[in-house]
């Protein structure tokens, strides 16, 4: 692995972190069992939106490293987070399959805050992936490292 994907990750992660940290007030405010106001959760939907653009941001980087195919077309998106759950092989699988369900549905969300107006976000179903969102960062960060040690 070269020095520069190295430094990407380390970017990329302080990156989610202090996405995390710097919104822990409002995460806080959504722990604590009202609906989010409209703008609270217009919030919540670009937090999470970020979360998982920052996570698909790591899986392009070692995708780009590792992995002899392009990604494209309409499932990119979902193409690499299969490719990052698959040993392949020039390398280990970079997630569980676990951790590739769980980001799934981070991932399905962000797609419908792109395509979506902010009234139509449901806190119902939104609350789930506000609320796992410390504990999933945590789990990418345990994997990935997991990943990179494994690797030669």
């Amino acid at each position: 692995m070269s020095g520069k994907l190295s430094k990407q990750i380390l970017t990329e992660r302080a990156m989610l972190a202090c996405l995390v940290e710097e919104c822990r007030p409002l995460l806080a405010r959504a722990s604590q069992g009202q609906t989010p106001s409209y703008v609270d959760l217009s919030a919540l939907g670009a937090i999470l939106h970020s979360f998982y653009g920052g996570v698909e941001n790591i899986f392009k980087r070692i995708s780009q490293e590792f992995d002899a195919e392009s990604l494209a077309g309409k499932s990119w998106h979902r193409d690499l987070l299969d490719l990052m759950a698959a040993r392949t092989a020039r390398r280990p699988a970079v997630i569980s399959s676990l951790l590739q369900e769980r980001l799934d549905d981070y991932m399905r969300f962000r797609h419908r805050f792109r395509h979506a107006y902010a009234f139509q976000l449901n806190w119902n179903e939104m609350s789930p992936l506000v609320m796992g969102c410390e504990e999933t960062l945590r789990q990418v960060e345990g994997e990935l490292e997991t990943f990179l040690k494994g690797l030669p």
